[in-house]
């Protein structure tokens, strides 16, 4: 089975006073490795790891992954509320970017914001998916509800979103909520929302431990909302490569057919960002 994984942070070389974990090409490729996994969707550092500039930041991580095509994916770092926001949706557009990562806790902002309506729409027209952090995370809660997902959602019928961690612990069920709420395909036959299977299967990472959901919770998403609304991500270099491993095991030893572990496990996220 081949394995195509989301929802790795490349990292620049941290200085001596970063908090920040390091994490480049080298130490994602012996990951990969370790994990069996084919090819992974990488996303570049916060504006705040490069000096904010949010462009920089972009470039210098696509420029980082291009020898390496054949097993790591381009993806984006955006902030709407960024002055440079269109700018960098056209530049998406042009370099042939499909996914971007959003962390309305790092770049603190409200999601629901009416003056992001436009990116919104920007985003739509051109088949560039939102690929959000969601659950706890040091901010004010009230700027990113999973209601205020669900609004955008029909507010902006086309565009594509991805809710990593499926809210954590403090907002599954609202989340879960939105993967059943949203049942409509788009001309690709592509769902519209997808919950991202990341750091929220072992117990061992506790770091992360508030999100954690455990697999019965998968179960859950498979039941009401189907498979086809999953996507597995890896969230390195947070996550150490024994997590990985183990959370890949947990989803193949899942009760359900092959078709459906491949969906969670690449199928669903290249027909999204990569078909």
């Amino acid at each position: 089975m081949q394995i195509i994984a989301n929802h790795a942070h490349l990292m620049p070389s941290p200085t001596k006073k970063s908090w920040w974990p390091k994490g480049d090409v080298n130490m994602l490729l012996q990951h990969l490795d370790y994990c069996e996994i084919d090819k992974v969707v990488v996303f570049p550092p916060f504006a705040c790891q490069m000096n904010n500039d949010i462009i920089a930041a972009n470039k210098w991580a696509w420029k980082e992954i291009d020898i390496h095509k054949d097993r790591l994916l381009a993806a984006g770092l955006f902030n709407p509320a960024a002055k440079e926001a269109k700018e960098l949706l056209k530049i998406f557009r042009d370099e042939g970017i499909r996914s971007c990562k959003v962390h309305p806790s790092i770049d603190k902002h409200d999601i629901s914001d009416p003056r992001f309506d436009e990116i919104y729409e920007m985003a739509s027209e051109y088949d560039i998916a939102f690929d959000y952090h969601t659950g706890v995370h040091g901010s004010p809660l009230s700027s990113a509800k999973p209601e205020k997902f669900d609004d955008i959602a029909w507010k902006h019928p086309k565009l594509k979103l991805i809710f990593e961690h499926i809210g954590g612990r403090t907002y599954f069920e609202g989340f879960l909520a939105i993967l059943v709420n949203h049942k409509d395909l788009d001309s690709k036959n592509r769902p519209r929302v997808y919950g991202g299977v990341t750091s929220i299967l072992s117990k061992k990472n506790h770091d992360n431990l508030f999100w954690y959901l455990g697999i019965e919770k998968i179960e859950d998403v498979i039941t009401f909302a189907s498979s086809k609304k999953l996507i597995y991500g890896l969230d390195f270099p947070w996550n150490n490569k024994e997590i990985n491993k183990e959370d890949i095991t947990l989803i193949k030893k899942m009760n359900i057919p092959d078709s459906e572990k491949q969906d969670i496990l690449g199928g669903n996220l290249m027909r999204l960002c990569y078909e």
